[in-house]
């Protein structure tokens, strides 16, 4: 099954990035930002950038997984907002550049390098690891981005222990998978590469948005082989489950179906080879502020088909369709209840989200369940704890980093103190 097919029991979405309060501001920001992108659209034409249907900030779109399970864009792998009429697909990827720009040290490598492609069995996936030290954190990202997301604190966590990030199948440097991107695969290939890497167990895992979902499967999956969790704004099994109205429902799924529409032209135009820095087709946009490196990385990633079903893999495997069942939610309940006594820290975006094209009831459900959720994530644990992130959004690496990385500081100390 090509990795871009929809899962036979079950659908995917997006994450988008930090939610802004003011709706009107946000449309400014957001005629902005096109008119910077130069794409030509103006007015109502222009795909208002969001998750979930709620407002978001207009330059945040490396795409990954919400809270609300609505497809948004991130800004660097957030969650993937949509409001989108058309080719919103620009959005995707200008998060995950506008990361770039903000750490000091280096977080990629020029180009692919065979010592970084790690071969997990006729497939080869694409891992950065820097600093020294145990145990080794290994980042996982949200839903259709990529490691820049993480360009904030990776100087840091380096600092801290090992850091290890690495590009799922299909994204990056990363071979596509013959699989769809749902729970079971994704993590069986995070094991193929800790194993083959010959990476030092119990490893840390800090998971963004959907990648916080994989996070804690993996960890629900072989505990032996987790020694601790950062849950960074994460998606979670049963997320979807706060029974917005009829409207409100088919609001989330017209978006997400106009988004999945747009992926699927992209990877089309990518696949006859029509998409170039020169040639975006306004399927990308590249900001000017990058190294050589992460230059080359995202063109590599923007400019071939299989990020774009890899991502409408995740997308479907995640995100409710018209019947409101995601197959990853039916993997997850055949994994066990709880996670011992594993250091747990989950972060808590603390900038509500609200979709304008939703009822305050539908926004309000959606917070509470949010919310709720990130408590049941951390009973998982009798070591877990829920920190809400004042002032930040669902990117709280961006907005908030030392937040991360004082999580991260944590739970590696308590980790060492085990050893």
């Amino acid at each position: 099954m090509p990795a871009g097919a929809r899962h036979p029991a079950g659908r995917a979405g997006l994450i988008t990035a930090p939610a802004k309060p003011n709706c009107r501001k946000l449309m400014a920001r957001n005629d902005r930002f096109w008119r910077k992108a130069d794409i030509g659209r103006t007015g109502a034409e222009r795909p208002l950038l969001t998750y979930s249907g709620h407002c978001r900030h207009p330059l945040i779109i490396a795409a990954g997984y919400h809270r609300s399970g609505k497809p948004r864009l991130s800004r660097a792998p957030m969650r993937l907002s949509f409001e989108v009429k058309g080719i919103w697909i620009a959005l995707f990827l200008i998060i995950a550049l506008q990361t770039a720009s903000a750490a000091s040290a280096p977080l990629l490598d020029q180009g692919p390098k065979a010592e970084n492609l790690i071969d997990i069995g006729g497939r080869r996936l694409n891992l950065e690891c820097h600093g020294t030290g145990a145990p080794t954190v290994i980042f996982l990202q949200g839903a259709g981005s990529n490691i820049t997301i993480w360009k904030k604190i990776s100087s840091q966590a380096a600092r801290l222990s090992r850091a290890c990030f690495y590009d799922r199948a299909g994204f990056g440097y990363s071979d596509p998978s013959p699989r769809p991107l749902d729970l079971i695969n994704v993590t069986n290939d995070l094991d193929a590469l800790i194993t083959a890497a010959h990476l030092p167990l119990p490893v840390v895992l800090v998971g963004h948005s959907l990648g916080g979902y994989y996070a804690t499967t993996y960890a629900r999956r072989l505990p032996s082989k987790v020694g601790g969790l950062v849950l960074v704004d994460p998606s979670f099994a049963g997320q979807f489950e706060y029974d917005p109205n009829p409207k409100d429902k088919a609001v989330v799924v017209a978006e997400f179906e106009d988004f999945i529409r747009g992926l699927k032209r992209c990877a089309t135009l990518a696949r006859a080879g029509n998409l170039s820095l020169a040639e975006n087709a306004k399927c990308f946009t590249m900001p000017p502020d990058l190294t050589s490196a992460e230059s080359g990385y995202l063109e590599w990633q923007y400019t071939r088909p299989r990020f774009y079903e890899g991502s409408i893999s995740e997308q479907l495997n995640f995100h409710p369709g018209a019947d409101w069942t995601t197959s990853d939610d039916e993997e997850a309940k055949t994994l066990p209840a709880t996670l011992g006594s594993i250091p747990l820290e989950v972060l808590t975006a603390g900038v509500p989200e609200t979709n304008p094209r939703k009822s305050d009831e539908g926004n309000q459900n959606f917070a509470q369940r949010w919310r709720r959720g990130h408590d049941a994530l951390a009973a998982m644990s009798t070591r877990g704890e829920n920190i809400v992130v004042e002032g930040s959004g669902h990117a709280i690496q961006l907005d908030k980093p030392d937040a991360v990385i004082d999580a991260i500081r944590k739970v590696v100390a308590l980790v060492r103190n085990e050893k």
